[in-house]
């Protein structure tokens, strides 16, 4: 304890013995001992944030009510203005006349005084506000908010402080040249609470003794989804950022290039953790801050718990920027993103870019109807948003400069890597710098962030000694003289990693080594004898930790747990009781924790450890069993306060606590809610691995009540979920292993129709596989003969696998090695040997039937009258069809939309243009219901054909279409999925129309394009 603080005490003491002692004794005693305070302080200079506000209007008032009333207003009107002060932790300095000034950091100097002062303005403005519309009376506020060193002495008559300089007049002038009803910030404020609330930049004040004109910032509002760049730091002590210059100049001149014409600038700070990266950022931001043109700011920080969570990352940007909050009804979240980006691009292309991003990030495609009615595929809404998202960002930068600042891209979200590396990777001439911090492990991940020519690293290394040196002084700046002893031990055992230097010092503090005071510190010039301290960052955070007494250590450890971020509300949950203000004050006091200014849950105070490697201590600290508990516990808060319209965007954080709490069907059952919402974002990889990490958690039936056929309806629905996202990735042969396990599900269940599900889209899997290395689509690196047989074998594999599963396994063996020829021909869409299909096929028939499997021999059927039609036997090619299309009144059968097809195209063979009206039409129907691009580009061909035939429009739904419109929307279809082989066939057809219409010219045109595609597919002599 200090002589001052012993002498407060004193004073204190004697406060309490008036009654006794009597007033002239005790004001005789606290003269003498404030004249000692003062003899002992003297003056000593602090950083304070001092605000001076004005209240103007109590002329007129006092006009208009009597001396009683008037008294009561404005006594009422203060005591709320000056009870918003205290509780923003400001302290009230002196009240003159209508003039109020408050101080930030005399008493406990804390990091947000300054943005604890601007809020405490914020809320005296609405406090005047409010009070003018409730009395019908003209009172208006001015405010002024500085902060800076300031002069702080002792009054030895009274014992009151003084408090003078440059700070104290600068904030005077601010509230002096403040707008009515306006806050006014100075430079050095506006730096301190940067990204916290909007401002608006001044032109320069002349202010009395100032030679220069200062700059002021006119605060808009606050932010309500702040971000501000993390600076970590000592408690009460003021750092500047040493070892740094050149990296920041760097920063800077990336910066200037891309206002200077040179276009989009990409840069990563790159180094491990505790390096200074985001030290960097926040000075790169603060000094952009302080720029004539002020940037506009894009902001987002990624997290641990939400790397799995589809764009997460690109969400939380997007929600910074547009202050969408996490418990926003949906409706207000998807108006502010509408509006956001209607700002810039205008109201059609703001809502069109809406739709397709908030797919992207959660936030539902609302009335778009593309997206709404299911017409559009993931590829598609990707790239169309990267588009929208590219315009946006050109127009928002293209008349002022624009930053783009991303933090710990190392736990960034795959989606949001992706999608960020092609958008940045373009080259564009914007007026914007992107600056990202990560540690190495980001260049590990299989998405690739920076392979790109126009992105460039920069990468962190430790302090050189004399920086590390420099460093140290800048930490122990209240010790008069630090020793050589410390200065050594500090330089020498933190090897230049900042964030180990500050926690050493906080380390030593704690023990006592650093004795701490409001204005000094004192240390021991010779060291002490034995003294030893860890060797590793970690290992002086497990010594900080074992100093906290049991309380303290149980409450981070249960915040741990939440995540690097957690809430109040959370850990109280974990704990089954509150945990008292005054803990979570000290913990945020001894440097471990800090609160955050705006909570992703409105309503909860929200913290986050000083930095990721303080969590993973505390975290790995923490017993397994008591983890278990206190995930289960995380979990089920945060079921319980996330919004149920939006509880989507949590189901893989909440999957992953009752993972960790090893409660099975929980996690099993959230990850199935995380892929329904990745698959209605179109995030197919990320759908696939929930839906697969569901099936991994769950566990055979057990115990009372529990039956078999409860796991396998859960298994049959998540088998078929992932089925289709593997198949939609063209992950063709996972495809179908996927089927062949919900097949063996729906047997378990005796469930016949999704068994012929199950087995005709494992089908379908194979085909597409072909398919696709035919055409030079997904898999076409497998080219080679030897690939293409070794396709053609794990196709038979799967093939035989789901006899097996049917009951027939010898069956299944031989059928698999009497059809690989079958299956090597079948599988070719223009086979070159009709007769030796049809052979084949109804070899496979055989073997259909004898198995009962009516999808095979629909299949079998179909492909057979596809080889009669090529022969011109198109009565034998109807009769095969009607048999397909009356077993599909049975069995669901994917392809049923091509025997609808083929047989309108034998019925136009026959000249039956009528009769082929109804099926054509139907396998329009059919290829829709399924989502299959491909048939239902071939069924637009064949739309064409009946059209052209019969010579008249042919009417699909409410609409009439010409066979020139089908033939045309057949071509665009195939030549926007890539199908080269179908759009030379559609294109063929088309062209054959024109010439009979007589338009030679462009007849020929067409038919020289289509032969010139067929051909270079090897196709000739088509029909």
């Amino acid at each position: 304890m200090t002589e001052q603080d012993r002498i407060e005490q004193a004073i204190a003491a004697l406060e309490t013995q008036r009654a006794s002692l009597g007033d002239g004794v005790v004001e005789t005693s606290i003269a003498a001992l404030r004249a000692k305070i003062g003899a002992e302080a003297g003056e000593k200079r602090s950083l304070l944030t001092v605000l001076f506000s004005d209240i103007s209007g109590f002329s007129a008032l006092s006009r208009d009510l009597d001396a009683e009333d008037m008294q009561e207003v404005m006594g009422q009107l203060w005591r709320e203005l000056d009870q918003t002060i205290v509780s923003h932790n400001g302290q009230i300095d002196k009240h003159i006349g209508d003039r109020v000034m408050a101080v930030w950091g005399l008493a406990q100097p804390g990091e947000n005084d300054p943005e604890q002062a601007v809020r405490a303005a914020w809320q005296m403005q609405a406090k005047v506000a409010a009070l003018r519309e409730e009395q019908g009376i003209a009172l208006s506020i001015r405010i002024g908010v500085n902060t800076g060193l300031t002069s702080v002495s002792h009054i030895a008559s009274t014992g009151e402080l003084n408090i003078i300089g440059d700070t104290v007049n600068l904030a005077s002038s601010l509230e002096e040249a403040a707008p009515t009803d306006r806050i006014l910030l100075s430079q050095s404020t506006n730096s301190r609470v940067q990204g916290l609330f909007d401002v608006q930049r001044q032109p320069p004040l002349s202010v009395k003794g100032k030679a220069e004109p200062v700059p002021s910032y006119l605060v808009l509002r606050p932010r309500t989804r702040a971000f501000q760049m993390t600076s970590r730091g000592l408690a009460g002590i003021t750092t500047r950022t040493v070892g740094r210059d050149a990296e920041l100049a760097m920063l800077q001149g990336f910066y200037q290039q891309a206002g200077s014409g040179a276009g989009l600038q990409w840069v990563t700070i790159c180094g491990p953790a505790g390096i200074g990266k985001s030290r960097l950022l926040a000075d790169f931001q603060q000094w952009s801050q302080t720029l004539p043109h002020k940037p506009r700011f894009l902001m987002a920080r990624a997290w641990p718990q939400t790397a799995e969570s589809p764009y997460h990352l690109l969400r939380s940007l997007l929600a910074s920027h547009f202050q969408i909050g996490d418990r926003d009804p949906l409706t207000v979240a998807r108006a502010k993103l509408i509006g956001g980006l209607s700002e810039v691009l205008g109201a059609g292309q703001g809502e069109r870019a809406a739709a397709y991003v908030g797919q992207l990030i959660g936030l539902d495609s609302g009335r778009f109807r593309p997206i709404a009615n299911g017409r559009l595929d993931s590829e598609h809404i990707g790239r169309e948003a990267k588009t929208l998202l590219e315009r946006y960002l050109g127009r928002l930068a293209a008349t002022a400069p624009a930053v783009i600042l991303l933090e710990d891209l190392q736990w960034g979200d795959e989606q949001s890597i992706r999608l960020l590396s092609h958008l940045f990777a373009g080259g564009h001439p914007w007026q914007m710098t992107v600056v990202g911090a990560a540690r190495p492990e980001l260049w590990a991940r299989r998405t690739p962030w920076g392979a790109s020519p126009q992105h460039q690293m920069l990468e962190l290394q430790a302090l050189p000694t004399e920086a590390a040196t420099e460093l140290v002084r800048e930490l122990l700046q209240k010790i008069a003289r630090p020793p050589a002893w410390l200065i050594h031990l500090l330089v020498e055992r933190t090897g230049g990693n900042p964030y180990f230097t500050e926690e050493l010092v906080k380390l030593l503090i704690e023990r006592g080594m650093i004795e701490t005071g409001p204005s000094t510190w004192t240390v021991h010039p010779d060291q002490p004898l034995g003294l030893s301290v860890p060797g590793t960052v970690q290992g002086v955070l497990q010594t900080r930790l074992q100093q906290l007494d049991q309380q303290d250590r149980v409450v981070l450890q249960q915040a741990a747990v939440v995540g690097p971020v957690f809430w109040v509300g959370a850990v109280n949950h974990i704990s089954q009781e509150k945990v008292p203000a005054a803990r979570w004050i000290e913990l945020e006091q001894r440097g471990l924790i800090s609160c955050q200014p705006t909570s992703q849950l409105p309503g909860e105070d929200e913290y986050h450890f000083q930095h990721s490697l303080l969590r993973d201590v505390v975290y790995e600290y923490t017993l397994k069993k008591q983890r278990q508990l206190f995930h289960q516990r995380a979990a089920e808060w945060l079921v319980r306060e996330t919004d149920a319209e939006r509880a989507g965007e949590w189901a893989a954080v909440i999957a992953a606590h009752y993972e960790q709490a090893l409660q099975w069907d929980p996690a099993a059952d959230w990850y199935e809610q995380a892929g329904k919402r990745a698959r209605e974002m179109y995030t197919l990889d990320a759908a696939s691995s929930c839906f697969q990490q569901a099936l991994d958690l769950l566990r055979p039936p057990s115990g009372k009540g529990q039956k078999a056929s409860d796991g396998a309806k859960r298994r049959l629905g998540l088998y078929e979920g992932l089925g289709e996202m593997l198949r939609l990735e063209a992950r063709f042969p996972e495809s179908a292993r996927a089927y062949i396990g919900m097949l063996a599900a729906a047997e378990a269940l005796g469930d016949s129709e999704s068994s012929a599900r199950a087995w005709n889209r494992a089908f379908r899997s194979l085909e597409d596989a072909r398919a696709a290395v035919a055409l030079g689509g997904p898999g076409k690196n497998l080219g080679s003969p030897e690939e293409e047989r070794q396709l053609a074998a794990l196709q038979l594999n799967l093939r035989g696998a789901i006899y097996g599963v049917l009951g027939s396994r010898g069956r299944a063996d031989s059928y698999m090695q009497s059809t690989l020829s079958l299956l090597r021909e079948l599988d070719s869409p223009l086979s070159a040997d009709p007769t030796a299909a049809i052979e084949l096929c109804e070899h496979a028939l055989e073997v259909a039937r004898e198995l009962g499997n009516l999808g095979g021999e629909m299949l079998c059927l179909t492909r057979s009258s596809r080889a009669r039609i090529e022969q011109k036997d198109w009565d034998a090619a109807v009769v095969d069809l009607l048999r397909v299309i009356e077993l599909s009144e049975k069995v669901e059968w994917f392809g049923i939309s091509q025997a609808h097809r083929l047989l309108a195209e034998a019925l136009l063979a026959k000249g039956r243009t009528a009769d082929a009206m109804r099926p054509a039409r139907k396998a329009m129907e059919c290829a829709r219901a399924v989502e299959h691009q491909a048939f239902v580009g071939q069924a637009w061909c064949t739309l064409g054909r009946v059209a052209a035939q019969s010579g008249e429009p042919i009417l699909i739904g409410d609409d009439a279409q010409e066979a020139s419109d089908c033939f045309a929307r057949s071509v665009e279809l195939f030549k926007r999925s890539g199908d080269r082989g179908e759009r030379g066939k559609a294109l063929l057809q088309w062209a054959r129309y024109e010439l009979e219409q007589g338009d030679r010219q462009k007849g020929r045109a067409m038919r020289q394009k289509a032969n010139q595609i067929l051909a270079q597919l090897g196709i000739r002599n088509l029909p």
